[in-house]
């Protein structure tokens, strides 16, 4: 059945709702709704070298990180925070694989019915649409009181006149400034405006806070505030504090690269936000992080970093 016909309710409340602060979360949220399936039905799905067919029931579509930030415009990164934030405010769910290897995950969007009340299947044909038109339009001129399309009417006229007094005026006194005498050196050169200083965050106060104590430094500048702040859309506190204590161990053993060696570490001199966020490295340096921890990124608080960046610094001040 083809379902480019087919439709799903939208209400107007969702301004009220957590995903509408979020542009792109909208966006990932409204791909589900677009994604999932009207009817039950079985999809032929690859596994390995074969393939299997896997009942997708309705409300449901099969996902694919890749494939949904390729459509969506955005980083596989960000398409798994979204996820993840969407089922923690229970508006989708996921069901992995039944068999014994994951291949697959079937994303479930909770109360489907409500966005999508046609569950008997059938859809609107044109007719009937031309019909609804009809029957609005006709609602409206027999429901509209006279005494309102009179206001109307007399507004609209006022509203025209008040603009052509106004486009008399302005011509007017154009043509007055036209005719005056004016002294280039009377007229001061606008001064350049500066540029507004980044909003400071309490979260990116943290962040700074703790890449000054674990790399020993004192930056405050504009520019490396904003790279904290340009991460900080993508990215939780957490993983940018990983980050900075991650590249502060590589800074550690850097052995400066005698001789063409084989490169280990990282140069002090680089160990600064503005290169650290950068947008180009910062996911790459947060993949390494995660493998260089032995739980993953996921086994890590906010709290065990700041207790082993205690422990570490009243350790070199004992000796």
């Amino acid at each position: 059945m083809d379902e480019r016909g087919t439709y799903f309710n939208l209400f107007r409340n969702i301004k009220d709702h957590a995903v509408w602060q979020n542009p792109n979360l909208l966006k990932f949220f409204l791909w589900c709704l677009i994604e999932a399936e009207p009817f039950d039905r079985w999809r032929s799905v690859t596994t390995g070298r074969g393939k299997t067919e896997v009942f997708v029931p309705r409300g449901s579509f099969i996902f694919g990180r890749l494939q949904s930030a390729k459509e969506c415009g955005l980083k596989p990164s960000t398409i798994r925070n979204f996820l993840e934030k969407l089922k923690n405010l229970q508006i989708l769910d996921t069901q992995q694989d039944t068999q014994k290897s994951s291949h697959f995950t079937i994303i479930k969007v909770v109360n489907y019915d409500k966005y999508q009340p046609n569950t008997n299947g059938s859809k609107i044909s044109d007719v009937d649409r031309q019909k609804d038109r009809q029957r609005t339009g006709k609602g409206q001129a027999k429901d509209t009181p006279i005494e309102y399309i009179e206001h109307e009417n007399k507004s609209k006229k006022n509203i025209s006149s008040l603009r052509s007094d106004i486009s008399k005026k302005v011509e007017a006194e154009a043509s007055c400034q036209i005719l005056e005498f004016q002294n280039p050196d009377d007229v001061s050169p606008e001064k350049p405006s500066k540029s507004p200083e980044p909003k400071t965050t309490e979260k990116a106060r943290r962040v700074m806070d703790y890449f000054n104590r674990r790399a020993g430094t004192r930056f405050r500048g504009r520019v490396h505030l904003k790279a904290i702040n340009a991460r900080l859309k993508e990215f939780s506190p957490l993983e940018l504090m990983i980050v900075v204590d991650y590249m502060a161990w590589q800074s550690e053993t850097y052995n400066g690269f005698p001789d063409h060696t084989r490169k280990h570490g990282f140069p002090k001199k680089y160990l600064t936000p503005e290169c650290i966020f950068r947008d180009s490295k910062f996911e790459g340096r947060l993949e390494d992080a995660n493998r260089n921890l032995p739980g993953g990124v996921a086994s890590v608080t906010e709290a065990d970093l700041m207790a082993e960046l205690e422990k570490t610094q009243r350790g070199v001040a004992n000796a």
